[in-house]
């Protein structure tokens, strides 16, 4: 897993800004849509390397 870990830190960053969307009612929209980009971005990656067998 350690050649995944721009992937992987992608997905927890998405993970963390959807967490802080419910922190901050005023910014909250930016927090999710910038939370479910970066967590769809980390997913897709990842298994596009898995899928294609190659390292990153």
């Amino acid at each position: 897993m350690k050649k995944y870990k721009d992937d992987l830190f992608a997905i927890m960053a998405g993970g963390s800004f959807l967490y802080f969307s419910t922190l901050d009612k005023e910014w909250a929209l930016f927090w999710k849509i910038a939370g479910f980009l970066l967590l769809i971005w980390g997913i897709l990656t990842v298994c596009i390397h898995l899928k294609s067998g190659k390292e990153p």
